[in-house]
């Protein structure tokens, strides 16, 4: 009888110990779900950065070059050098 009692009772430590960690740990998982989302999120973004910089940089190695310097010049500020006609093509 006395046996029963102490397995009984190491039953209720077992389960009442379990109880109170597995909610912790289910609230730790969520957490570490979140973190996982927002570091792929993080990557995502610093590549695009990454990528963008790279962009930049290549801009700012074809301004050394003369032609892209006057290409920039007629195309985006709709310069022209003295004596040229500009003409537009209507559709």
């Amino acid at each position: 009888m006395k046996n029963n009692y102490t397995k009984i009772l190491i039953i209720l430590i077992f389960c009442g110990v379990n109880s109170s960690f597995i909610p912790k740990i289910h609230r730790s998982y969520i957490k570490i779900q979140k973190l996982n989302k927002s570091l792929a999120c993080l990557k995502k973004e610093k590549r695009e950065l990454l990528d963008s910089i790279n962009t930049c940089n290549d801009d700012i190695k074809k301004l050394k070059i003369e032609y892209y310097k006057e290409e920039i010049a007629r195309n985006q500020l709709k310069m022209v050098k003295p004596g040229e006609q500009i003409y537009k093509v209507i559709k």
